[in-house]
């Protein structure tokens, strides 16, 4: 139930909490707004997490339609609108 009402989002084998999950939506939001793009090494710097976290992450991101990635960052998805 939880999972089904986005209150704990299951990525990859792990959990995390809805709320985490909005926090670190804002937190990419804010990033790409004022830097323009996002490396993976950046976003482990964001998160404080291994790359093995960070990469599950940065898809699930791609997915929910925040980010798209453009070779090796991830950019606004609606920056890659032509």
């Amino acid at each position: 139930f939880l999972v089904t009402d986005n209150r704990i989002y299951r990525i990859a084998g792990r959990l995390y909490s809805g709320e985490a999950i909005v926090r670190l939506k804002a937190e990419v939001k804010k990033l790409l707004a004022q830097e323009g793009e996002l490396s993976p090494g950046r976003f482990k710097t964001l998160t404080g997490l291994s790359r093995k976290g960070a990469i599950p992450l940065l898809e699930f991101l791609d997915q929910e339609g925040l980010t798209k990635r453009v070779g090796d960052v991830r950019v606004a998805a609606t920056s890659c609108s032509p």
